[in-house]
């Protein structure tokens, strides 16, 4: 039979005209009322192309992996900062459509994960691209996609339950003639829900048949306790090959066809599809699979077992593994970790360092614990001790990093790298960061890995302020056959150095040095030119060129947007700037407004320094001045090695006056 999309004129009408307005739509309402078919049908209407329509299906199997509805708009290598990494997904969706008519259609945005719900966000804040979404309600919806729905431009149409007119005219498009008898009865069981009365009526307890005037009436049992039950009681009866593909669909959706096909043979695939319970959208290598509604596959997966939810879920992770360019490899690796079985340490690893990359610490160590339990290698230690580090754990990262574990030189020099790190920035002992690079690096022959670790140096050297060592370090790095990241990062602390030494002196070619190498480097290094260009503006500063510095830094500040995560170190910048010539007011206000945008992003965690950098030109504002009252110092004993210049120079300028 088919559904006709009755009585829905108005809320179609609205959507249409929404979309072809260049507005955000959410098209919402409770579970079953036709929201998708709905939204799916208005887009038709509007005649977007193919090409500029990127659809994202969220399910409770994508709800907790970052990103996993756009995973094929993600960029090959993940940036340091989330914001510059959902930056490329904007410009990968923008892309797609040489005009501005590019439409991102979100079914059930309660479902997003926070990444994605993030992404969304700066989707609403251009101009340019238009978002539709159905929301379903009548249930938990978190404060952040609340804030979502609710955003200025966001316009809502809300879908209800059909009329009893209504629901008499689907039955009669789809029946034919219906006795009046069996509309009452089956709008007083369905209440005009559309998904509950296509169950009744294709799938009723009883039967249907002609009556004597023609009309259909009932033989047999109608009335069911509700949705849930009615689907649940017609799942019950299905084979034991096609629960197995239904439990499948139901905790993975949604599954590339050539995955289930591969796991149950297309037969089961095609009697589920007549039978109603799974969809099949797209072709080839892009067809997928999910229940023909998401209630299918929530009372599925409610009422599975355990032991067979996790066999669904390890069947389709063991299947992915042959069809890895068609799914998002870390929904495998999370498939692989619910089936209670690490099967492939590979797969778990790859999902780690795939988590890493969207920022879930969290869900990568979640990837690597069961490995660590039983497989001590460089390759789970550095992820993982990563992952404990990101999450505020520094002490957990230096004892996983610490374990004695056997590694050839590249490993090695991971493992050196991702302990230094933690050691200077997680736990404040930048002393024994440099001692542990110089260590392993005297350990490696002469080469890349070794100049790698002699950069690494000379950034934590630069960093903690002994400036001679970060040049000996990055001159040392440069002297090997270093990598063009390696010549770049040690550019960065041969600048950093220099400007701090106020070393003058044919610092603009080394400048000139530093940008080509950053510039060759930006995909890998996103903000080493910026750090290169910031300590430009230091070295004029002690020269003398207070002016040029201000300028630089100014000029840097107006061509970037509010959310540019460079604005924070060149507000700072600014506001030193201010204040080494005097300008105790501009300098006080940048470094306010640094405080302030350090509460909104701090992407390179300089708050410590920020607080520092703001009390320094209060204090050069007014020697005798306390803190303002929404501004808290750092705990004692911060670890921010950085920031100690800064809260050494306001103590020493107020001890001085």
């Amino acid at each position: 039979m088919g559904w006709p999309l009755l009585s829905r004129e108005r809320e179609l009408d609205r959507v249409v005209h929404l979309l072809e307005h260049g507005s955000a739509v959410v098209v919402q309402g409770p579970v079953g009322v036709g929201k998708s078919t709905l939204l799916a049908e208005a887009i038709d209407r509007c005649g977007v192309p193919d090409r500029s329509v990127i659809w994202a299906h969220a399910t409770d199997s994508t709800a907790t992996i970052p990103l996993s509805p756009f995973a094929g708009l993600l960029p090959a290598t993940p940036s340091a900062d989330p914001l510059v990494m959902l930056r490329s997904v904007l410009a990968a969706i923008e892309a797609r459509s040489d005009a501005d008519d590019v439409l991102v259609a979100i079914d059930d945005v309660q479902l997003l994960d926070d990444a994605s719900l993030s992404l969304v966000g700066l989707l609403l804040a251009r101009s340019r691209g238009r978002v539709a979404m159905t929301l379903r309600t009548g249930e938990g919806i978190g404060a952040s996609v609340r804030s979502l729905t609710r955003h200025p431009r966001v316009e809502r149409v809300e879908v209800g339950p059909l009329d009893r007119e209504a629901t008499a005219a689907v039955l009669r498009e789809v029946m034919g003639p219906v006795h009046v008898d069996l509309e009452d009865e089956i709008w007083e069981v369905s209440r005009g829900n559309p998904l509950l009365v296509r169950e009744l009526v294709e799938h009723p307890a009883g039967r249907f048949e002609p009556g004597a005037a023609g009309e259909w009436v009932r033989v047999g049992p109608l009335v069911t306790p509700g949705l849930t039950d009615l689907v649940r009681e017609r799942m019950a009866l299905v084979g034991a090959d096609e629960r197995a593909a239904l439990e499948i669909v139901a905790v993975a959706a949604p599954v590339p066809y050539a995955i289930v096909e591969a796991a149950l043979g297309s037969d089961v695939l095609g009697r589920l599809e007549n039978d109603g319970f799974v969809t099949v959208a797209g072709s080839g290598d892009d067809a997928v699979v999910r229940p023909a509604h998401p209630i299918h596959g929530e009372i599925l997966a409610a009422h599975t077992s355990d032991r067979r939810r996790r066999d669904a879920y390890g069947r389709a992770a063991a299947v992915a593994a042959e069809f890895r360019a068609l799914i998002d490899p870390l929904r495998v690796a999370v498939w692989q970790l619910r089936s209670g079985d690490v099967h492939d340490p590979t797969l778990a690893i790859e999902g780690a360092m795939l988590a890493l990359g969207r920022h879930d610490a969290p869900l990568a160590e979640a990837l690597l614990a069961p490995l660590w339990a039983e497989r001590r290698t460089p390759s789970v230690a550095v992820p993982l001790g990563r992952a404990l580090a990101l999450q505020g754990r520094p002490e957990e990262a230096e004892k996983v990093f610490a374990e004695p574990i056997a590694a050839d030189d590249s490993e090695r020099t991971e493992l050196a790298s991702a302990r230094a790190f933690n050691l200077a920035f997680g736990l404040g002992r930048a002393g024994d960061a440099i001692g542990h690079l110089a260590e392993v690096g005297a350990r490696l022959p002469a080469g890349s890995l070794r100049s790698r670790l002699d950069a690494e140096r000379g950034v934590v050297a630069g960093l903690s302020g002994d400036f001679q060592l970060a040049i000996d370090a990055a001159e040392a790095a440069l002297d090997a056959d270093a990598s063009e990241v390696t010549r770049a990062s040690a550019h960065v602390s041969l600048t950093l150095a220099h400007a701090m030494l106020a070393h003058c002196d044919g610092f603009d070619r080394l400048v000139e040095e530093g940008i080509a190498s950053t510039t060759a480097t930006r995909d890998q290094l996103p903000f080493a030119r910026a750090q290169v260009l910031i300590m430009h503006a230091h070295a004029l500063m002690a020269a003398g060129r207070f002016d040029d510095a201000a300028d630089l830094a100014e000029a840097e500040i107006a061509a970037m947007g509010a959310d540019e995560p460079t604005l924070v170190p060149w507000l700072g910048t600014l506001a030193i700037a201010f204040g080494q010539q005097g300008r105790v007011v501009e300098a006080l206000e940048a470094a306010r407004r640094e405080r302030r945008a350090v509460l909104d992003a701090d992407t390179f965690a300089l708050a410590d320094q920020a607080y520092a950098l703001e009390r320094w030109c209060e204090t050069l504002a007014d020697p005798s001045s306390t803190p303002a009252p929404e501004t808290e110092r750092p705990a004692a004993g911060s670890a921010d090695v950085r920031a100690a210049v800064w809260v050494g120079r306001a103590d020493a300028w107020a001890l001085a006056a």
